[in-house]
């Protein structure tokens, strides 16, 4: 069986077969994702989440830190195991929260991607007690959105120092 176009006058089987195929591509397009987010309000978005993440860092509450992530979550410290999923996330900021740091400084470069997950490139400085920076460095966190907001997926970042001799001189800081 052979599939025809019936004619009309003064129309082409051409011309009406590349009209069905401009209609069907502008259809597919249109529902092929959804509309790119405001870079200037994502860059907001992300920018508010992190002053959450800082402030539970100052006041020492690692299980508000803990509720800025995904369920999944993983925080990937240098010279120590991930911490994988809320609970693991929850104990690895407690066991910080015995340093002598008085507050978390972060500046956000760039954000990488769009929709619903996005990369955060910046730079932390960690803050004693004298208020001196006793580490200085850079992070990357993966960022989902979710139905609470913005909470961090991957966490990871690294200091400018060069590496110690011992991983126990090194002071892990958090890079949301």
């Amino acid at each position: 069986m052979r599939f025809s176009i019936p004619e009309r006058p003064g129309s082409s089987p051409l011309l009406f077969a590349a009209t069905m195929v401009a209609v069907a591509g502008v259809l597919l397009g249109s529902c092929s994702r959804p509309p790119a987010e405001d870079p200037a309000s994502l860059r907001a978005g992300i920018v508010a989440a992190q002053r959450e993440f800082v402030a539970a860092f100052a006041g020492k509450d690692a299980a508000t830190m803990a509720l800025l992530y995904t369920e999944d979550a993983a925080v990937l410290p240098p010279n120590a195991d991930p911490a994988l999923g809320r609970e693991a996330i929850t104990k690895f900021w407690e066991s910080l929260m015995i340093l002598p740091l008085r507050e978390l400084r972060q500046e956000l470069v760039d954000i990488h991607g769009s929709g619903e997950t996005v990369t955060a490139e910046g730079r932390y400085s960690l803050i004693d007690e004298r208020d001196h920076a006793v580490e200085v460095g850079k992070y990357l966190t993966v960022w989902r959105k979710t139905p609470q907001g913005w909470r961090i997926h991957r966490d990871l970042w690294n200091a400018d120092a060069p590496a110690s001799a011992s991983p126990a001189d090194t002071v892990v800081a958090g890079g949301a």
